[in-house]
């Protein structure tokens, strides 16, 4: 993907400072003893509160004032009224400059501690769903990123009362970051105490007990929730019913870098009996049964047999039972249960006279590595059965005992996988005496490496002599082995291979700007 850094001629930048500069400066020489009450805004009247900071003149820093250059000219929306905007902008300038004073330069980070801690997760047993809502203390306008655009919501509402249940209080309170219960120029300072703090999605969590250690199970992001998001919106995740323990979510920026766990809550269903095999055995052999359960575990199982084998009952996992030697079909029942709750299963085992040929199960898989996301097509189509015929496949994508797909007829099936890692896939076939086997086949998926690419300096006058710095580029995967420059976004690329982060010096000639592909 071509992405483009472009700049502005220093000269043009100083202008815009400069005239923002004066304007500003001529709206706070405005007599104050003439303002009135708002009620409504009125552009003549309105003024900064008092003790709120003017725009700064350019600091010494240049760097500083680099990184408030956006929040000098970035233009408000054309419903916002003006003078209030710029009332704003100038305290959250003044502000920002403080903030950035000897800083030389700045980067959006993921928000840390209670400025993007999710306190609301919750999980629904029934759909066995995890959801929670967004947090980024300052994202007025809901963008992901804490800036100067979220000066605009504020600038909307100024001094609506957020529980006057007039207009949308629930929108008010988001916007009113202070929380006291009026939305005015005091939310701006939350605005510049979390500025560039980022959300790229949520990584979900699990451990088996409260104090850890924690695993990530699954990534989140925004993807698929409506535009633009706005408060009441909640994320989710389906967990599957082998998926138990404390959950809870953390969000993390484009970097990859994480913020503060969420509050827990302990995930659970009770058992769920699919199936049991093997269903037929010949007469005074020993078969052992194998249950197919879904839930928290660990289950406690009660067998009962009846008359069909010796013992008659059992609490084994896995029971190996000796068969009657009288031919016929007996009822037998399992039941399973955990502190969520108990399953009953029916089912019955026949006995025969002649000897059982299990059914033999092959699996091929196409293509069994790629990169991510990676559309496998799975194919049994090769198993077989000498004594009668094959009547069911079930499928599990990744071995954890857990089949997603079942009671299948088409020996042919496919599945997307969509996180990286190395997956056993497993296919269980049934012939036509209940007897069963398995194949498995091992589907390895990569992810892309990420590129991260600065240029210092990324504008100025030409000749231009860059420093391009790829060091920040990963794989989670892997090693980068591989880096391809493309100075001018023309397809022209020189490639260098490295074992250590890179760094390339190169001289723009002219006054396009510096392309870099990622």
């Amino acid at each position: 993907m071509l992405r483009e850094k472009t700049g502005v001629h220093p000269v043009i930048h100083w202008a815009l400072f400069a005239l923002v500069f004066i304007l500003l400066l001529q709206v706070q020489a405005c007599d104050s003893s003439k303002a009135s009450p708002v009620t409504q805004v009125n552009p003549a009247s309105t003024q900064p509160e008092e003790g709120s900071p003017a725009a700064p003149a350019p600091p010494a820093d240049t760097n500083t004032w680099r990184i408030l250059g956006f929040a000098s000219s970035y233009k408000p929306d054309e419903k916002v009224d003006g003078d209030v905007f710029e009332m704003l902008r100038s305290k959250l300038v003044g502000l920002l400059s403080e903030k950035y004073e000897g800083v030389n330069k700045a980067a959006s980070i993921v928000p840390i501690g209670e400025p993007g801690k999710v306190t609301d997760v919750s999980f629904d047993t029934f759909t066995r769903t995890l959801s929670w809502s967004y947090v980024n203390l300052g994202d007025y306008d809901f963008s992901r990123d804490v800036g100067v655009s979220d000066i605009t919501p504020v600038a909307l509402y100024f001094l609506a009362n957020t529980s006057d249940g007039a207009g949308n209080d629930l929108l008010e309170s988001w916007i009113d970051g202070d929380k006291s219960g009026e939305v005015g120029i005091s939310d701006v300072t939350t605005i510049a105490l979390n500025y560039l703090s980022q959300i790229s999605g949520y990584k979900v969590m699990l451990a088996s007990s409260p104090e850890g250690p924690f695993s990530e199970i699954d990534d989140v992001y925004f993807n698929g929730l409506p535009e633009p998001l706005g408060p009441g919106i909640r994320l989710s995740v389906g967990l599957s019913v082998s998926t138990f323990g404390y959950a809870g979510v953390v969000p993390f920026d484009v970097n990859g870098d994480t913020g503060e766990m969420s509050n827990l809550v302990e995930v659970g269903s009770r058992p769920d009996i699919i199936a049991v095999a093997p269903l037929t055995g010949q007469e005074g052999s020993q078969i052992t049964l194998t249950p197919e359960i879904v839930g928290t575990q660990p289950f406690t199982l009660s067998w009962d047999f009846g008359s069909a084998a010796s013992p008659s009952a059992s609490s084994d996992a896995e029971p190996t039972i000796t068969l009657i030697d009288v031919e016929g079909t007996y009822p037998c029942t399992l039941t399973a249960s955990n502190p969520y709750g108990s399953d009953n299963f029916d089912f019955e085992i026949e006995v025969v006279q002649g000897p059982i040929i299990q059914p033999n199960a092959f699996l091929t898989a196409n293509p069994t590595t790629g990169l991510l996301p990676l559309e496998v097509t799975f194919d049994a189509s090769q198993s077989f059965d000498e004594d009668g015929q094959i009547v069911r496949y079930d499928w599990d994508w990744d071995s954890d005992g857990v089949f997603e797909l079942k009671n299948q007829a088409d020996p042919v099936a496919v599945h997307m996988y969509l996180r990286s890692g190395d997956y056993s896939a497993t296919v269980r076939i049934y012939d036509d005496d209940g007897a069963i086997d398995e194949a498995v086949s091992i589907i390895h998926v990569n992810q892309a490496p990420s590129a991260n690419l600065n240029a210092v300096p990324n504008f100025g006058e030409t000749p231009l002599n860059a420093t391009l710095d790829a060091s920040g580029s990963r794989d989670s995967f892997g090693l980068i082995v591989l880096y391809e420059w493309d100075y001018e976004g023309d397809g022209t690329t020189i490639t260098a291979a490295h074992l250590s982060p890179l760094r390339i010096t190169c001289i723009a000639l002219s006054a396009h700007t510096i392309r870099c592909c990622e």
